[in-house]
């Protein structure tokens, strides 16, 4: 769900349907083994299916953002891979 201002023309409240969301590393080292990996959402072209409101062309979305993925718990300070 993405929640705008109650000035937003298509609402304040707008759902996110995924049927498939492949993560990609931001900086092209998934298969190196790191202590933390820079994640961000692939293009439609990558495999990602995500829309706004309904499943249609004109609803396509896409999601700009990466975030650090890390080992925690018992794995803390562990290096990892996508590979």
């Amino acid at each position: 769900m993405i929640q705008t201002s109650e000035t937003c023309a298509i609402g304040e409240e707008v759902p996110v349907i995924g049927s498939k969301i492949v993560f990609k590393d931001a900086m092209g080292a998934l298969k190196t083994h790191l202590l933390k990996h820079l994640l961000e959402v692939g293009t439609k072209a990558e495999g990602t299916k995500l829309w706004t409101i309904s499943e249609t062309a004109e609803h396509e979305t896409s999601i700009l953002s990466s975030r650090w993925a890390f080992l925690t718990g018992a794995h803390t300070g562990l290096k990892f891979s996508g590979s």
